[in-house]
């Protein structure tokens, strides 16, 4: 049997990974865990009727006891009146609300979701645990912000064919950056090698000229990456960062390929080098410093997208803080020994016993916890498009269920309306992924659209935390099981 250079390069990660574990006693590397959820594709045309209906655009209406026609994965039709169909499967949603399913324009697909002291493998298991645990969470749509590009590619391929546990997902493919820069560092300080080393180079473009950018950007658009990410960043404060103009060659050679610039970004200075380079959409918000009302307005005349993952940083403090706690989606879907080694942190983990660099870093995360709140909402105040984002999963951050904790979130703390907030994770989102001309009619319940769907028991208006209160989700058109009984038998 001959192997390709690819499959090498795997079973040479895995025994590495392997050699690292024994060397660092880590616990189990490979998940176990099934699915928590799996579409059941057995009828194409499905009718909801005498829902309550929000179709995503914050300008619309909630239409109430309506029906909504579902063939072939799109909405056919919407109507006031009862929709009869022979053959359909009719599902009586009275006293239900209707909202699109949700976007998640930022998760980690291939993500561990693990403590910085726990170590676990990336294998199809484990991705497909994280697909499943979005759509569980009512999350029908991802934009994968940081993938091994070939790992990501063959798993787009493999879950769209099975069509079991996938939201619709885009990529970026592996972040570009300086190297020894974010998230190089990190990776390196909390694993050994040559785990930390494989690593790095499977996820970071680390960058030392204007070539690696080119190339590196050439390879993920090859691959199918739809949209370019680099960082500007310093996780911990003082290590490398893209320059203006190193950021300017990735926003220049991507327009070429037809590709968006997406920025990872800490502070303010961080977010003018972005612009100065020519970048116009951001992840990250701003996050660990002010920001003034001059940069707002140029945020503005520039037409920026902001996608601020305000749970991941809010989490990561409560880590550091060692106020850490999860609510009850989280504990429905994190697997039970990840749960339990997040509850059971190492005795001698010990903040002041890292390098003064990460000490500062922590420190700062702290300092500007609120901070990062009032940023945003006067970004919102001054017109500035706001695209819910989660980074998910990540330290302390679970796949899907972060995302309603974003939207908790955005309402709470960023002076959004309900309304306003299910618009950021649905309409506005799906209207940002078509201008970066990937699929039309998400986020949006029109005809035409795309039939993914989340059906709640409660009205999100009373309470943004009913998005939580899930009775049903389609994706595609296709009915979503969530009853872990059966799904822990379903076949894989």
């Amino acid at each position: 049997m001959t192997l390709n250079i690819h499959n090498l390069l795997k079973l040479k990660a895995i025994c590495l990974l392997l050699l690292s574990a024994l060397i660092s006693t880590s616990c189990a590397l490979f998940s176990t865990a099934p699915p928590l959820a799996i579409k059941n594709g057995t009828s194409s045309v499905i009718i909801l009727q005498n829902a309550d209906v929000f179709s995503g655009n914050p300008d619309d209406p909630v239409s109430e006891n309506h029906s909504i026609l579902i063939r072939n994965g799109n909405i056919e039709r919407i109507s006031s009146e009862d929709i009869i169909l022979d053959g359909a499967t009719v599902i009586d949603s009275t006293g239900k609300m209707i909202i699109p399913g949700l976007i998640d324009m930022h998760v980690h697909t291939h993500g561990p979701g693990t403590p910085m002291w726990k170590m676990r493998v990336p294998d199809d298991t484990l991705v497909d645990r994280n697909l499943s645990a979005f759509l569980y969470s009512g999350v029908t749509t991802v934009f994968d912000m940081g993938a091994p590009i070939n790992d990501i590619q063959k798993t787009v391929k493999r879950v769209t064919e099975e069509d079991k546990v996938n939201p619709r997902v885009f990529y970026a493919g592996p972040m570009i950056s300086k190297r020894d820069g974010h998230p190089a560092y990190m990776m390196k300080e909390s694993f050994p090698w040559p785990a930390s080393s494989l690593a790095v180079s499977q996820l970071v473009g680390s960058v030392d000229d204007a070539e690696d950018i080119i190339g590196y950007i050439d390879e993920n658009k090859s691959k199918g990456s739809s949209m370019t990410k680099i960082v500007i960043d310093q996780i911990p404060l003082g290590i490398p960062s893209l320059s203006t103009e190193e950021a300017a060659v990735a926003v220049e050679h991507s327009k070429k390929l037809g590709l968006k610039v997406g920025a990872h970004i800490g502070s303010e200075a961080d977010l003018i080098t972005g612009m100065d380079a020519g970048v116009d959409y951001f992840v990250h918000g701003v996050y660990r410093s002010s920001i003034s009302d001059k940069t707002i307005e140029r945020m503005k005349s520039a037409n920026v997208t902001m996608a601020p993952t305000l749970v991941v940083f809010n989490q990561m403090d409560r880590l550091f803080q060692r106020e850490l706690s999860f609510g009850t989606m989280d504990k429905e879907i994190l697997e039970t020994d990840l749960l339990a080694s997040y509850n059971n942190p190492p005795s001698d983990l010990k903040i002041e016993d890292q390098k003064a660099e990460i000490q500062n870093y922590v420190h700062e995360l702290n300092v500007f916890k609120d901070q990062k709140f009032n940023n945003i909402k006067r970004m919102k105040a001054a017109g500035i498009r706001i695209l819910a984002a989660s980074d998910s999963p990540n330290v302390g951050n679970v796949a899907g269920s972060s995302l309603h904790d974003e939207l908790q979130m955005l309402v709470e703390k960023c002076g959004f309306t309900p309304i306003e907030a299910i618009a950021a994770a649905t309409y506005l989102s799906g209207r940002y992924l078509e201008e970066l001309n990937l699929t039309q009619g998400l986020g949006y319940i029109t005809e035409g659209a795309k039939a993914d769907l989340l059906i709640l028991d409660g009205d999100f208006r009373d309470d943004i935390n009913n998005t939580r209160k899930i009775s049903m989700v389609i994706a595609d058109g296709k009915l979503v099981e969530r009853d872990l009984s059966t799904v822990k038998h379903s076949p894989n």
